[in-house]
């Protein structure tokens, strides 16, 4: 009997050892790039859990009267400024501004439901009425799908149905000059300028900017960032499904979906550090929202929100979750802007017609 409580006390003290070790390592995913120590990045995904973790080790401890409450304690001090990355501790204000200001619109639109994934024939058209009741003036969108074909000619129908008259499309993919995949940037204010920041690796992610005159001398620069995705096929979500339920694990499976994980987070760094070159040398206040597709905690996160200010950790409140299947814990969707520009309101839209909310901000410049 001794020999095994000497043995579960080993193991107790090793787990607690490693809990630590490995929260460590999550606090450096967000200042190494993956692309030298893949697995941080991992790490930086279980940060709430091996938070709760050491918050857990901690308690037992101080219940034990242990010194070794003070390894938990002070890595948890470590882990203060990520924390206050990840959560946001407001009481939100959906009211919006009075004038002076411009409501920013980011969206994840899931190509308008094309294939139909939420098995319900209105959601196009909930999507729709979801973005007018917005009213943005600034409104971007990812996975933006649109064709030559009735009844998707959703340049047009969003023209009519956000009132906005000015748009900048960045077509990724097309199929038969009538058929087209990208991002796309809508506003309310005069386009003067645009372009597009090109990654190195074949993607269908991408990044685009346009200058908007929003007055008299105030222009702004606005980027509309879908980071890379990990493109999981249909088998591999449903692997995920069976592992939630507890179902059998397959090994095989899981090497794919974490080869897949790892290349995606790779090609996120380097599509953060040019993204982050170029809004470095935007010559106007910079306006940035998009799918990062990466957490709070993440190397392309911390990259590109340099030097920016985060909406949601300005008037969000909890962690501010945005992607509806296999991460609902997590926020990878952001509205970032200048410190000349200040965001008063942030709001997510909790309406499940993608597999992303959308995410608003009424800003204003200093």
């Amino acid at each position: 009997m001794k020999i095994v409580r000497a043995t579960l006390k080993i193991l107790f003290h090793v787990l607690h050892a490693l809990s630590v070790a490995l929260l460590l390592g999550a606090l450096l995913a967000a200042h190494i790039p993956p692309y030298r120590f893949p697995l941080l990045a991992f790490l930086g995904l279980l940060f709430p859990f091996l938070l709760l973790l050491n918050i857990f080790f901690l308690f037992f401890w101080i219940i034990l009267r242990r010194w070794w409450a003070l390894l938990p304690a002070a890595t948890l001090c470590l882990a203060v400024p990520s924390l206050l990355h990840f959560c946001a501790f407001h009481s939100g204000n959906a009211a919006r501004p009075a004038r002076h200001s411009f409501r920013m619109m980011s969206y994840n639109v899931r190509n308008f439901d094309l294939y139909n994934w939420n098995h319900n024939k209105e959601t196009r058209s909930a999507m729709f009425r979801l973005i007018r009741d917005q009213q943005p003036d600034i409104a971007s969108f990812q996975e933006f799908y649109t064709s030559e074909n009735e009844p998707f000619r959703n340049i047009e129908a969003l023209l009519q149905v956000s009132g906005l008259p000015y748009y900048y499309f960045r077509k990724s993919f097309n199929q038969f000059d009538r058929n087209f995949w990208g991002i796309i940037t809508f506003s309310r204010y005069p386009i003067i300028d645009s372009g597009t920041v090109e990654f190195d690796n074949r993607t269908q992610n991408g990044c685009l900017w346009v200058d908007l005159a929003l007055g008299p001398g105030r222009v702004v620069r606005v980027f509309n960032v879908h980071l890379q995705s990990i493109h999981l096929d249909e088998r591999e979500y449903d692997f995920m499904d069976s592992v939630a339920d507890k179902k059998s694990v397959i090994v095989q499976e899981s090497r794919n979906i974490f080869s897949k994980m790892n290349r995606a987070y790779q090609y996120r760094a380097h599509q953060a550090e040019k993204i982050a070159k170029a809004m470095a040398a935007s010559p106007h206040p910079v306006l940035l929202s998009g799918d990062f597709n990466d957490t709070p905690l993440s190397y392309a996160y911390h990259t590109i929100s340099h030097g920016m200010e985060d909406a949601f950790l300005e008037h969000g409140s909890g962690i501010g979750s945005t992607y509806i299947f296999f991460l609902p814990f997590f926020r990878i969707d952001y509205i970032l802007h200048s410190a000349s520009l200040r965001a008063k309101t942030f709001q997510i839209l909790k309406e499940q017609y993608s597999d992303h909310y959308a995410i608003v901000s009424d800003l204003d410049m200093n």
